[in-house]
């Protein structure tokens, strides 16, 4: 059957990557199949799984489960039921595992959510708010007074979860080359930070005027009838290509290239507080420029772990836990706070002969602790990167570099964010709030790895520095 899905064809989309619709049609049969083959006596021992897992921890709030038989729809209803009530009690009485108690959640997420056997809901069908050419002709020609505008190409861009991308090309008096937008979904999928480009837009202006190599943000529209769905920014088109996936780079990157993201890193860091931000969003305010960044890390992982616990998600110990190690461990360090991009990789980096020519999508930005950026371009491309060189670039364009230790827990956190977007942003496709089947594959693809990763990058924090669980 699964095999049948490759002579499948998907409108507008070529080949099979992570994050292309046939491979998310994939991974719901996968999980649909699992879940069959297995039957109630898979679903009853994932549930015995948890109650062995929890029968240690005196911050526990499972009842004993009674002996009676459940069909699969009790058995997985049974474990929600277990598993949401002990997240709450985590966060309640805000316990505080060790590294090895974290890392041991870690490890049965990853192996329970790679055994595929979550029962998925359906999405409600919506309306068709997909942009093509003709659509996109009668705005510009409308928002511009220009009838005899004429848009000579349009295509979505495959890729990506957080927005939809379009690329077009445009003749006419008043407007004409070559453009991007970036779109919101209807729904938000990951509240807060700068998600919906209203937001987006007036950071990408501000950095670009510090002189960084951000897009040519033209305009943003939130009122837009003649383009019914999410709002969206219109760009000048950037030279260059995308440098690489989310899985790292295409290529090795440049002594050039190091030499830059390191410069780049290390002059956005070293930013004068921007407050002409004013109040964005709850990540980027005025106080938080004078707090220490200590207290900017705290009052950001009580908000993502508060995000996680108040949105529609699916069921995780080991992220709560995390959260809460997180939060017992913030480094006390000198670096004040600065304003922080949150994703910087390949995936996000136009290159054109090996040199970044535009740093893309600051939607993940916030006022934060330098760390955080230099822990996720760490995560994303330390492979490919020579990072001493990218380091000593840092400095030189003004950056502090971080001691191993501080490293080790920004990685750490940067990967407890990553499971927190991945789980709640595919919910929205379990609820019905979206139709983007594609979200299946940050769910059952992305997240499982992460896990993973997160408990050996524990299992290193314990051998090095102690379990972890009082303040660092």
């Amino acid at each position: 059957m699964l095999a049948a899905t490759e002579r499948l064809e998907f409108q507008g989309e070529q080949g099979s990557g992570v994050s292309s619709t046939r491979r998310a049609f994939q991974t719901a049969l996968t999980i649909l199949l699992a879940r069959e083959r297995g039957g109630s006596a898979a679903a009853f021992e994932r549930l015995r799984e948890v109650q062995t897992l929890l029968a240690a921890q005196p911050w526990a709030a499972a009842a004993p489960i009674a002996e009676r038989s459940m069909d699969i729809a009790q058995a997985e209803n049974e474990l929600a039921r277990v598993l949401y009530q002990n997240e709450l009690a985590l966060c309640e009485t805000n316990a505080v595992l060790d590294a090895r108690g974290v890392k041991a959640l870690c490890d049965w997420e990853f192996a329970d959510l790679t055994r595929a056997s979550n029962a998925v809901g359906t999405a409600q069908e919506v309306a068709d708010l997909s942009i093509d050419a003709t659509k996109l002709q009668a705005y510009l020609q409308d928002r511009f007074k220009e009838p005899s505008l004429t848009v000579t190409e349009c295509r979505q861009q495959m890729g990506g979860f957080g927005k939809e991308t379009y690329l077009f090309s445009v003749q006419g008096q008043r407007l004409a080359g070559d453009f991007v937008m970036r779109r919101d979904h209807p729904i938000e999928l990951i509240p807060g930070a700068c998600h919906r480009v209203a937001k987006e837009f007036h950071v990408i202006k501000a950095v670009r005027d510090e002189g960084f190599p951000s897009p040519d943000a033209l305009w943003v529209d939130t009122e837009h009838a003649l383009l019914p769905g999410g709002d969206f920014i219109v760009m000048r088109r950037s030279p260059g290509a995308a440098g690489g996936t989310l899985q790292g780079a295409g290529a090795a990157p440049s002594p050039a290239l190091n030499d830059q993201l390191g410069t780049v890193m290390g002059r956005l860091h070293s930013l004068p507080p921007l407050t002409r931000l004013g109040t964005l969003n709850e990540s980027i305010r005025p106080e938080l420029w004078t707090e220490s960044s200590a207290e900017v890390l705290r009052i950001y992982l009580r908000e993502f772990r508060s995000m996680l616990l108040t949105q529609a998600h699916a069921p995780s110990l080991a992220t709560v836990a995390l959260f809460n190690w997180l939060l017992a461990n913030v480094p006390e360090t000198g670096a004040r706070p600065c304003l922080i991009h949150g994703d910087i990789g390949f995936h996000n980096m136009l290159l054109e002969n090996g040199e970044m020519t535009a740093l893309l999508d600051w939607e993940s930005s916030q006022i934060g602790h330098p760390g955080q950026d230099l822990a996720y371009v760490y995560n994303a491309g330390h492979a490919s990167l020579d990072w001493p060189r990218v380091m000593r670039a840092y400095q030189a364009a003004g950056g502090t570099p971080l001691s191993d230790r501080e490293l080790l827990y920004f990685r750490i956190m940067m990967l407890g964010r990553l499971l927190v977007t991945l789980n709640i942003g595919p919910a929205r496709l379990f609820t019905g709030e979206v139709d983007s089947v594609k979200l299946l594959n940050a769910e059952m693809v992305f997240r499982p790895p992460v896990f993973r990763q997160v408990a050996e990058l524990l299992e290193r924090y314990e051998s090095l520095y102690g379990a972890g669980g009082q303040g660092a």
